[in-house]
């Protein structure tokens, strides 16, 4: 139940709570996967971006603070897990080392093929609904919080 007086409806608390399992969902696999939630998010956007990527493009997809993505990836290149390698301009690619390779795309591999699994029980239509719907939200909370 709601605070007194605050304006928070039922379907926004399911709302915030399907939110917060989703991500507990994520936070039990990192941990049974061996990972810190910053490692298990660098992992899976190095994953996706296949040929590497920069820190910019970590924290962008994972919305994770700079100095949390800069201290995670110095500790999992002392680990041997990533490689870092000049690109563009000052810009440093980010890929897996061959151990991290050997080791992390076991991991993930089934990570993303529940995603998958779970996103394609789906009917195409759904999806697109669940993504729209998403994304109109996160719009419309954008705005307000600009608003305070």
């Amino acid at each position: 139940m709601a605070y007194k007086n605050l304006p928070i409806n039922a379907s926004l608390q399911e709302y915030n709570r399907i939110y917060k399992e989703i991500n507990k969902l994520y936070r039990e696999e990192a941990q049974k996967l061996g990972l810190s939630n910053s490692a298990f998010d660098i992992f899976y956007t190095i994953c996706e971006f296949e040929d590497g990527c920069q820190q910019k493009d970590i924290c962008e997809a994972t919305f994770l603070p700079k100095q949390t993505v800069h201290s995670a990836i110095r500790n999992l290149e002392k680990e041997g897990l990533i490689v870092l390698t000049p690109g563009k301009g000052r810009g440093v690619k980010i890929t897996l080392s061959p151990l991290g390779e050997k080791k992390i795309i076991p991991l993930m591999e089934p990570i993303f093929k529940c995603e998958s699994a779970s996103f394609d029980a789906m009917s195409p239509e759904d999806a697109q609904k669940l993504l729209s719907l998403n994304n109109q939200y996160v719009s419309h909370l954008r705005d307000a919080f600009s608003k305070i």
